[in-house]
């Protein structure tokens, strides 16, 4: 829904030639019209938040090696115990 209504705006905006970073294989593309501007506060807002979601991307993956190691020792602990059982 956002994204159909983000697609849906039209808005034109003038930018001088040293304001534009959209690079596409290192060139600067023909056509800028599938591009979106940014201002400067937002892109360092969305830098800080792609740091922060490779943050917890690192800690959900060493909390799911805990939950694993856990888990083998769980399995291990219990044959022990069926095999003393015997």
């Amino acid at each position: 829904m956002k994204l159909a209504c983000l697609n849906a705006l039209s808005c034109v905006v003038t930018l001088r030639f040293h304001q534009i970073e959209y690079l596409d294989n290192g060139d600067l593309p023909e056509k800028l019209d599938d591009s979106l501007v940014f201002g400067t506060e937002h892109i360092s807002a969305i830098r800080a938040s792609i740091l922060q979601l490779h943050d917890d991307k690192l800690l959900l993956k060493e909390r799911k090696r805990l939950a694993m190691l856990f888990a083998i020792q769980c399995l291990i602990y219990n044959k022990k115990a069926v095999l003393s059982q015997r």
